[in-house]
């Protein structure tokens, strides 16, 4: 969309702001087409440089919808 150019990068870091707060998320991230992170909001000590190399994100990127949520001691990932 719109706000992944990158002359809009600082506006979708916003958006991704205010959904995290929306949410009570503790971190978000926003990947491209490749996987390579576009913009994160939340805990800076979370996330990477690439996004998850997993079969549900492999579907996403085909247009495929999906949410598989994953549960960890310290809180669950919803992607």
């Amino acid at each position: 969309g719109k706000l992944a150019r990158p002359a809009r990068r600082k506006a979708l870091e916003e958006f991704l702001g205010q959904r995290n707060e929306e949410f009570g998320l503790t971190f978000i991230e926003v990947y491209d087409l490749s996987g390579n992170v576009l913009a994160r909001a939340g805990d800076p000590t979370l996330g990477g440089e690439r996004g998850p190399e997993t079969e549900e994100l492999a579907g996403v990127l085909r247009g495929e919808e999906g949410v598989a949520s994953l549960r960890y001691a310290r809180g669950d990932v919803v992607r």
